[in-house]
This record gives structure tokens, C-alpha cells and sequence, in this order.
């Protein structure tokens, strides 16, 4: 009789942890929901002190939760859970949500979908639930594009991407469809550097003309020569630009025309892979020496109103003004004939013969 009466408690325990699960998984289905609806009619995300004490009073102990992101789980081979400690702030754990949206070619309510996720599995509200304010926090480089058209005495531009006609408004006065005429990309050579220049400040180096160079050694760098010597400063940025054609078409009637940024003020290792792209051409046809007009035109602009940029020193920012300079351009034979508007190299009277 004993026995009997222990196993219908038993069953009668089940049922409870049961029906307690079902409650449980219930609250968690409309909590999700709510959130989700939350981030759709509001652009700021929650409290984050309100949305911890809601999390945390409602736990249950059936119910297992980590109060923070102090360990990050990963799957060794024999599929054994072990736990490594997490070094990421909150702003490189924001990208790699835009990574894994990049990768996956995931939607953006895909982003704010997987946050809610996370915070309901980490307990706190680590992640804003609003896609506008995760890229703020993340602090993306989101360039404008600007379009410039080519016309018979220069380019026109930059042009908004409503217009379907254009007029050159210069001496050819030429008409352009902007379905079919020819046109390049720029990004603001400002902006660029009003964005990058507070993150990498720590590794420029501006002590190239300070440091004593014997000119019977052989030149290691861009910043051993004696033009860059005399041109650098604490308070200027050196740059120099590469520019190239390639071929993308198996036919190889179109070509890609990069113009990529390099600063020589970043160790040189740092420099190679932190070639900033600046412009793009892309057509059946080559560029024209226009295509570098708008660099040229933002380092005179740029030259009269330096640039304004905060750096964090120590524990405080200070402003700091910054002027910029062009180097050198460095380009192949037929790109360099295209920047310097001359006979091809294997014409008559070609480029540098």
C-alpha cells in the first residue's frame, strides 16, 4: 500500500512540474512577444535598470538563467559545453550580430529578433532592441555615395539619385540620361578621416622628420624620403593615393576602377591593410582624369578649414585640428596615363617618355 501511495505522488509531482513548465513556457512565448512588439512602435529602446528588475522578478526556479555575459559556452569536438571567459565590450558583441547579418544576408528584424534572444538568455538587457540604436552603439561607417557623372568638359556633380536628366551648366552644356551615362562613386575624404582618426590616433606616428636618416642607406619606406620629410607635421596628415583597373568580365570588356587611401603616418604593416577606398568607376569604357577632381577639391577645402576630430587622451578627449596633404599617386602605366590626361604609355608622345 505504501508503494502505491509513493508512486502516485510521484505521478502526481510530474504532473505539477508539468503543468508548471507549460506556465512557464507560456510567459516566456508572450514575453518574447511583447518585445518584439515593443521594438516595432518605439525607437528608443527599454530601460535598461526597469527592464532588469522585470527580468529578474519574474524568474522562476525552474528556470535557469545567467545573470550576466561573463562566460561565452562554446562546442568542443566531442560536443562537451565549456566555458571561456568573454573580453568583448558591448560594442564588439553588437558586431558580431552585424557579422552574422552579413554572412547570413539576414534581414534587419533579424538583428533585433536575435537581441531579444539573447537578452532573455543572458537575463540582462545588454542588447538595445532597436535596430537604429544598435547601429548607433556599434558605431558603423555608414558613407554617403555621391554620384558624379562624366560630360564633355569635366563631371557634374554630386548628383541626387532622383534626378533622370542632367545639364552641364559649364561650357559643353551637355544633356545626360543618368540611366545610361557614365558615372563614378566618392566618398567624402572628411568624413572618412572624421571617423577613422579618433580610432587609430594611437598608432599614427609623427616623428618621421624628427628621427636622424643617413641618404647613402637604402630607403625602407614612403616616409624615408626627403619630400615626405619636409612636408610632415604633428598637426598634418600625409596621404598618398593607388589607382588601378582590373577586369571582372570573362569577355573582359568591363573593368573596376578603385581609388584606395593610404596615410603615411600608420606603421607600414598597419597602412597596407588599412587602405581606405575612396572612389569607385565601374563601366565598359576606362576613366577619365576627372574621377580624382573631387579629392583635389576637399584637400584645398580642407587646407583652409582643418579638420576637427576628438581624441581620447588618457582618460579625457581633447579637440584636435588636423590639416592634409596629398604625397603621390601610385599607379601603373595605363592608370597613370589616365591621372596625368596624357597619350597612353604605348602611344606616341606617351606618358613619362
Amino acid at each position: 500500500m505504501d508503494k502505491v501511495k509513493t508512486h502516485l505522488k510521484k505521478i502526481y509531482n510530474s504532473k505539477k512540474k508539468r503543468e508548471l513548465w507549460l506556465k512557464n513556457r507560456k510567459r516566456i512565448r508572450e514575453q518574447i512577444h511583447n518585445q518584439q512588439v515593443n521594438s516595432r512602435i518605439c525607437e528608443h529602446p527599454i530601460d535598461d535598470q526597469d527592464a532588469t528588475e522585470e527580468f529578474r522578478s519574474e524568474q522562476n526556479e525552474s528556470i535557469v538563467v545567467n545573470e550576466s555575459m561573463d562566460s561565452i559556452i562554446n562546442y568542443s569536438d566531442e560536443d562537451e559545453l565549456v566555458e571561456s571567459p568573454a573580453t568583448l565590450n558591448i560594442r564588439e558583441k553588437i558586431l558580431l550580430l552585424f557579422l552574422n547579418q552579413l554572412k547570413h544576408n539576414s534581414t534587419n528584424q533579424s538583428v533585433v529578433d536575435s537581441a531579444i534572444v539573447t537578452n532573455f538568455c543572458v537575463g540582462n538587457p545588454i542588447f538595445p532592441l532597436s535596430y537604429a540604436t544598435l547601429r548607433d552603439k556599434a558605431r558603423i561607417y555608414d558613407p554617403i555615395l555621391s554620384k558624379y557623372y562624366y560630360c564633355g568638359c569635366g563631371i557634374i556633380g554630386p548628383v541626387d539619385e532622383k534626378s533622370s536628366l542632367l545639364v552641364c551648366k559649364k561650357k559643353c552644356k551637355q544633356v545626360i540620361d543618368c540611366n545610361t551615362g557614365r558615372y563614378f562613386c566618392y566618398i567624402s575624404l572628411k568624413s572618412l578621416l572624421e571617423y577613422f582618426i579618433p580610432q587609430i590616433h594611437q598608432f599614427l606616428r609623427f616623428n618621421h622628420s624628427e628621427s636622424s636618416y643617413d641618404s647613402n642607406q637604402q630607403y625602407h619606406d614612403i616616409t624615408d624620403g626627403s619630400v615626405y620629410r619636409s612636408m610632415a607635421d604633428p598637426n598634418c596628415l600625409i596621404i598618398y593615393f593607388g589607382f588601378d583597373g582590373v577586369s571582372f568580365t570573362e569577355k573582359g570588356n568591363k573593368s573596376i576602377w578603385p581609388l584606395m587611401i593610404y596615410i603615411c603616418e600608420l606603421p607600414f604593416n598597419m597602412r597596407t591593410q588599412l587602405a581606405f577606398p575612396l572612389a569607385i568607376h565601374s563601366c565598359v569604357s576606362p576613366p577619365t582624369c576627372w574621377m580624382i577632381q573631387p579629392l583635389i577639391d576637399e584637400l584645398i577645402q580642407i587646407e583652409n578649414n582643418p579638420l576637427e576630430v576628438s581624441i581620447l587622451d588618457g582618460d579625457r578627449w581633447i579637440d584636435k585640428k588636423f590639416t592634409v596633404k596629398l604625397l603621390c599617386g601610385i599607379c601603373d602605366a595605363p592608370a597613370r596615363a589616365k591621372v596625368l590626361n596624357t597619350v597612353q604609355h604605348n602611344g606616341y608622345f606617351g606618358c613619362s617618355r
